[in-house]
């Protein structure tokens, strides 16, 4: 079973699409689906591969719902986000309930532009999939993005209560709660009773209930940067520049905030909400 993951995912990292391969049944269009999910570091080799591999004629409609997801993500990094969409909605016309390529379809749209359609798709996607917590996750920071609070909490409490133990949905609602007018630490202080912090995100969580210093999670990103994962370091930086905001320490927010920025860490969701709270900061 191979994986693959896409540059521009909504939210976390690696959402990943498997592509089985027997040894069997490896040679010809089934051996080109596997290299499509597995030249990471020359796309456009990947999606010669997976070009030979759709137009085979010999995988299945689930090999071929993968490799339409796993083309996407090849045009997705290249910037080519109108083709991204149509192999990601082939994908999930071969695979009805297809969560990562809804969320990927969702991430395309959002980086062309088109934050209302992305909304639109990810609701397609919880019709099909209504127990799917990181599609709710997903609609409601699109949702904050746009201003629209209340739909926004609702959706996370949603996404809580799919999945009550993902840390992630406890930071976001923290977040959203905050966005509504009210923190509720204490709500974060019972999800994170008996849990160990060490699993990222769990140092942020630390950060918001006073257990470690801001500057802790400032290391992070530092380390991050060095490590070229600009995702991380992205989400490090919204989340002191959040911690400072409920603070009521804008100026430090503000840095932390175009710091965040400035990672361009696009299609992460801590970049295009750091984004959209200097805007509401009027920065």
């Amino acid at each position: 079973m191979m994986t693959r993951g896409y540059r521009h995912v909504l939210f976390i990292a690696g959402l990943m699409a498997a592509f089985a391969v027997t040894t069997a049944a490896r040679g010809g269009g089934i051996e080109d689906g596997w290299r499509c999910a597995n030249t990471p570091d020359n796309p456009r080799l990947a999606i010669n591969y997976c070009v030979r591999a759709i137009y085979s004629g010999e995988l299945s409609q689930d090999q071929l719902a993968t490799t339409f997801y796993n083309r996407g993500f090849e045009y997705g990094k290249a910037g080519d986000y109108d083709l991204a969409i149509k192999d990601f909605q082939a994908a999930i016309d071969l695979r009805p309930g297809f969560g990562a390529a809804s969320n990927s379809l969702a991430v395309a749209y959002m980086d062309k532009g088109e934050e209302a359609v992305a909304i639109e798709a990810l609701g397609e996607a919880i019709k099909t999939s209504p127990n799917d917590a990181l599609l709710y996750r997903n609609r409601a920071i699109l949702r904050l993005n746009r201003g629209e609070f209340s739909a926004a909490l609702s959706d996370i409490e949603a996404a809580a209560t799919a999945a009550p133990d993902d840390a992630e949905n406890a930071l976001w609602r923290f977040f959203l709660q905050h966005a509504n007018g009210r923190i509720d630490t204490a709500g974060l202080a019972r999800f994170a009773v008996n849990r160990d912090f060490n699993p990222w995100p769990g140092p942020a969580i630390a950060m918001f209930l006073g257990l470690i210093e801001s500057q802790v999670i400032a290391d992070y990103a530092y380390q991050a940067e060095e490590q070229g994962n600009w995702r991380l370091q992205c989400e490090a930086l919204f989340y002191v520049g959040q911690f400072q905001l409920m603070r009521g320490a804008k100026t430090n927010a503000v840095e932390f905030l175009r710091a965040s920025v400035e990672t361009g860490a696009t299609g992460a969701m801590s970049y295009s909400e750091a984004r959209s709270a200097l805007a509401r900061l009027g920065e």
